[in-house]
């Protein structure tokens, strides 16, 4: 099993951060595809694919919503099926701690093998960069409005 963590302070409160990151994958400007197949206020389906180090890669995945607490995403289709990412919401007086815990597992000898180097190769990363676009999302907005 193959697990990282990453987490980022942003300047706005819990309300405003949850709706903007329960829009996920809308906000991520470096996926090349990020269609939502549906969407309530508990649960979304996406398709997507990215480029990394020049190989598109195409997957789907459901996030359950828990609105202003957690929300758990699921990769149900593609190379990393069985990825989860688990994004929780904490506030800080006026500001939220958004923390992603990210965990890979393959139900496979091969699998196992292979779960650290394709886990180091894409999660770490992604990670970051996911929380970075969410962060300048909300303050962006929190500014214009």
């Amino acid at each position: 099993m193959y697990r990282a963590k990453r987490a980022i302070v942003i300047d706005e409160n819990l309300e405003k951060v949850y709706a903007i990151a329960q829009t996920y994958p809308r906000f991520v400007d470096f996926y090349k595809k990020k269609d939502v197949i549906f969407e309530s206020q508990e649960k979304i389906v996406v398709r997507m694919a990215s480029s990394f180090y020049g190989i598109v890669l195409h997957w789907e995945g459901e996030g359950i919503k828990n609105k202003n607490k957690s929300i758990n995403f699921t990769q149900t289709k593609g190379l990393l099926k069985g990825l989860r990412a688990d994004w929780m919401f904490e506030p800080q007086d006026n500001k939220t701690k958004v923390t992603i815990r990210a965990e890979l597992r393959f139900n496979s000898l091969l699998g196992e093998i292979l779960e650290r180097p394709l886990g180091l190769l894409f999660v770490p990363n992604t990670l970051i960069k996911i929380l970075s676009l969410l962060k300048n999302a909300v303050e962006n907005k929190a500014s214009v409005t």
